[in-house]
């Protein structure tokens, strides 16, 4: 019970990190309804943060969240959206690949490159 608890501490406190790191980010995708889309798939997260969600729906937005990528690979927002799902998710090596494109697509995004230096910190690999 005491796990159960933790764990929903945590993803509450990764829902609400989530929209504050939304919040900050300036870069949208350029295609309206690529954004809008984003938004739903984002909304849905932070929505199954709120509450305790199963395993199935969280699964459900992992699944939307990759559709969305596999059809946009190259908008820089919508994946690294994805990287900060994954990573609250603590999908950290999958968060970190997508970081990883993000860098490769957007090399001047402030906010990925330091994701990405935290996550390679967290994981043990600081050089």
């Amino acid at each position: 019970m005491r796990l159960m608890k933790n764990r929903q501490h945590r993803l509450r406190f990764g829902a609400l990190f989530f929209v504050a790191v939304q919040a900050t980010l300036a870069e949208n995708p350029r295609d309206a309804s690529v954004a809008q889309e984003l938004r739903a798939v984002r909304t849905q997260a932070i929505a199954l943060g709120m509450r305790e969600a199963s395993a199935e729906e969280w699964a459900k937005v992992d699944r939307a969240f990759s559709d969305l990528v596999a059809r946009n690979p190259r908008e820089s927002a919508v994946r690294r959206d994805y990287a900060e799902f994954l990573w609250g998710q603590e999908e950290r090596e999958r968060a970190i690949r997508e970081w990883e494109e993000v860098e490769r697509l957007a090399p001047a995004d402030a906010v990925v490159l330091a994701r990405l230096a935290d996550a390679h910190l967290a994981a043990g690999r600081g050089k």
